[in-house]
């Protein structure tokens, strides 16, 4: 069987057509869609990327806080107690103040946090101001969890207030 020439010109272009669209199916559609998602998807994860960075640089901050903590709890004075420091403290400043209390709390197995209260009923700001002063000074690290002021009575320049007043220390196990 002899194909005349336009029949072999329309089988060529049959076949070249069938080829093409091989070819597009084939390749280029999944390739097309491929980059769709990827434009879609790439800004996505660009995004969780930034936030877990930023989450990465929060526990770096978080750790390097810890790690200085430790530092400072192993650097303190050996056998520093807050109770005796604060009532220390508040003789020397001559202040009058209720009598305090401590509750102790472990913090993990490491560490113990004591927590002492003091009030004040009758305290002029200097005294205030430089009791918190003579806090920040202590020879431990202490912490000033919880603080309320209020003034003793209506045009009166005395104030009352209630200080918690944190410490952390090595935790001392018993040795029996």
């Amino acid at each position: 069987m002899r194909l005349t020439y336009r029949e072999k010109k329309l089988t060529f272009i049959a076949i070249g057509v069938s080829v093409i669209l091989s070819l597009y199916v084939l390749a280029v559609k999944p390739t097309r869609q491929h980059i769709d998602t990827l434009n879609r998807v790439i800004p996505e994860k660009l995004a969780i990327l930034e936030k877990l960075t930023e989450k990465a640089d929060q526990y770096r901050t978080l750790t390097n806080k810890l790690d200085t903590m430790h530092k400072n709890i192993a650097s303190q004075e050996p056998g520093f107690a807050v109770m005796p420091f604060l009532e220390n403290l508040i003789a020397r400043q001559q202040l009058e103040t209720s009598p305090m209390s401590q509750q102790v709390y472990p913090v993990g197995d490491q560490y113990t946090q004591t927590t002492a209260t003091a009030e004040f009923d009758s305290i002029s700001l200097p005294q205030l101001v430089s009791f918190l002063q003579q806090i920040k000074a202590a020879p431990a690290p202490l912490t000033i969890k919880n603080i309320t002021i209020g003034q003793k009575t209506p045009g009166d320049n005395l104030l009352t207030s209630k200080l918690q007043i944190s410490h952390l220390d090595t935790h001392v196990k018993n040795q029996f």
